[in-house]
């Protein structure tokens, strides 16, 4: 695994050749079999548009992420954060459907605990 490496070149034959530059500006090659390549997509709650810009202001964060309840509620009462937004708090599990089952049975319980509040 080769993380925060952007492409330099790639050639494929037999294998596949990738040229790959770090941080730094120094450039690597790797040969394999296979490539699995992440968009490298960075959770920012400010960038949301659909969430308007005083409900945004509002969720506390650990830098651009959510900080979020074990049932995924953000500091807004009622908003919940699924999904990769919630890979810092709970994983990173949290970034593929493999997590979703786990994170709608917590929704589900927050949910269910602002019903019961407001019987």
């Amino acid at each position: 695994m080769t993380l925060g490496a952007k492409l330099a070149g790639a050639e494929h034959r037999d294998t596949v050749r990738l040229r790959l530059r770090d941080a730094a500006g120094a450039v690597s090659t790797i040969e394999t079999e296979h490539v699995i390549a992440a968009t490298g997509y960075k959770v920012d709650l400010g960038r949301i548009g659909v969430l308007d810009p005083d409900l945004r202001r509002g969720i506390r964060s650990e830098g651009p992420t959510p900080r979020l309840t074990r049932t995924y509620e953000s500091p807004i009462s009622g908003l919940y954060v699924v999904g990769l937004a919630s890979a810092a708090t709970f994983g990173p599990a949290m970034r593929f459907v493999h997590g979703a089952d786990f994170a709608a049975r917590r929704v589900t319980r927050g949910l269910l605990g602002q019903v019961r509040k407001s019987a």
